[in-house]
Formats: C-alpha cells, sequence, structure tokens
C-alpha cells in the first residue's frame, strides 16, 4: 500500500511539472511571437494593435511571424523603399 501511494504521488509530481513546462513554452511563444508580430505589422502595414492582441496572433502566428520580422529587420538595411521608412 505505501509503494503504491509513493508512485500516486510521483505521477501526480511528474504531471505538474509537465504542463507548468508547456505553460512556460506557450508563454515565451505568445511574448516573442507578439513582438515579432507587432514589429511586422507596424513595418509592412504602419498599423498597431494592443499588446494583448499581438500576443494572442503571435500565439498561432509566431511560426510564420518570427522569420517575418527578422527578414523585415535584415531588409530594412538593403531596401528604401516607403515600407521600411
Amino acid at each position: 500500500m505505501a509503494v503504491r501511494n509513493m508512485l500516486n504521488k510521483q505521477q501526480k509530481v511528474s504531471i505538474g511539472v509537465g504542463c507548468t513546462v508547456i505553460t512556460i513554452i506557450l508563454l515565451i511563444n505568445a511574448l516573442i511571437g507578439g513582438f515579432c508580430f507587432d514589429y511586422g505589422l507596424f513595418v509592412f502595414f504602419g498599423k498597431n494593435l494592443p499588446f494583448w492582441a499581438d500576443m494572442l496572433v503571435g500565439l498561432f502566428l509566431g511560426e510564420i511571424a518570427i522569420p517575418a520580422a527578422i527578414l523585415a529587420f535584415i531588409l530594412q538595411f538593403f531596401l528604401s523603399t516607403p515600407i521600411f521608412s
């Protein structure tokens, strides 16, 4: 009985740690994706959203927004177009 209780405690702790790690990863994704989406939206369209909306969109489009922001940052050094001014 004591062994079974000990295993149940370990399983509960491991489930809690897994949820915590996934939550932290999603928060980091939302934060970085939000910053990159905000930067890209401002650079390409001159628009600005509240940051909570940027984070929400960045959570789902972060995989596209991060490389697009990096590409826009690099291209602004080589191109002199109205988009980058």
